[in-house]
């Protein structure tokens, strides 16, 4: 599938990945979120959190919670596209 796609939509592809993760991972975080959250409402003790749920979450070390790197995806995504940055 890969030989077969342009590269321009490859980048695209790959722009719009950094900026809406898909796959294992994500899904993992978003079952985690789950997961924590019904854990936390239904029962006393102490409260989860995702990545308890799921140790390969590692919320500290996540770059694109830094606005400078979220800045340069959206860079990237727009030249990716054809845009112009100014």
């Amino acid at each position: 599938m890969l030989a077969a796609m342009p590269a321009t939509v490859w980048r695209e592809w790959m722009g719009f990945f950094r900026l809406e993760p898909f796959g294992p991972v994500q899904d993992d975080l978003r079952v985690g979120i789950l997961a924590s959250l019904l854990h936390n409402a239904w029962f006393d003790g102490p409260k989860i959190q995702p990545h308890e749920v799921f140790p390969s979450i590692d919320e500290a070390e996540d770059p694109e919670d830094d606005p400078l790197v979220q800045q340069a995806m959206a860079k990237a995504f727009v030249l990716a596209s054809g845009g112009k940055v100014e």
